[in-house]
């Protein structure tokens, strides 16, 4: 049924889950995980009518991804479904990890100039930075020679 709080069909009733297109359906970690968070759904339902909690999500660390209210999976523009793998999603690495504390030695040398090298670094580094959580900390050392 379409909620308009939610602006797409949701049911209440139960939640829905989402495993990564990249792992094992049949696997005994990602079927024992989605029998056991199924169980989870009672919690979920008193959450949302007791404390107005909108959604509730559970990310195992096979993968699995629990979420209430269950709604259809977004498509993208061809018609798949979206992939998605909570084990990547900052509230899980903030959730799964204390705080960190990194430092990134960067190669800035005119070296790095050639075949896309320093394009490659800046992407790796985008990346690492971007897994970051608030809490975390970070420092980049540009190094030359």
């Amino acid at each position: 049924v379409y909620n308009d709080t939610y602006l797409r069909p949701i049911t209440f009733k139960q939640s829905v889950v989402k495993i990564p297109d990249s792992i094992n359906r049949s696997a005994n970690g990602v079927v024992a995980a989605v029998q056991w968070t199924a169980q989870l759904d009672t919690t979920f339902r008193a959450l949302q009518r007791k404390h107005n909690v909108r959604w509730t999500y559970f990310g195992s660390e096979t993968g699995v991804y629990r979420i209430h209210p269950a709604s259809e999976w977004a498509s993208n523009f061809a018609g798949f479904k979206v992939n998605y793998d909570p084990r990547s999603r900052p509230w899980y690495l903030a959730a799964t990890s204390g705080a960190e504390a990194i430092g990134i030695f960067l190669d800035c040398s005119t070296s790095m100039e050639s075949r896309n090298r320093w394009d490659i670094a800046v992407a790796a580094v985008t990346t690492i930075v971007n897994s970051l959580s608030r809490d975390d900390q970070v420092n980049i050392i540009c190094a030359r020679g």
